[in-house]
């Protein structure tokens, strides 16, 4: 079971990961993204980056 890192709920993760794939929190809405995924099926998680256009501003 993988948890939350800011609020500690208990993430709903599919059946079969993939790397990349985002993982939101039920409890605080947060974004997750599967960086790696173990030998023994645990994953590694992350903050979601969001890289946004600036146009030129």
């Amino acid at each position: 079971m993988v948890k939350c890192l800011e609020c500690g709920t208990d993430l709903n993760i599919p059946e079969e990961p993939m790397i990349g794939e985002i993982i939101n929190c039920p409890s605080c809405g947060i974004d997750y993204e599967v960086k790696k995924i173990k030998e023994d099926g645990s994953l590694e998680i992350d903050n979601l980056e969001v890289i946004s256009e600036d146009f030129g501003e």
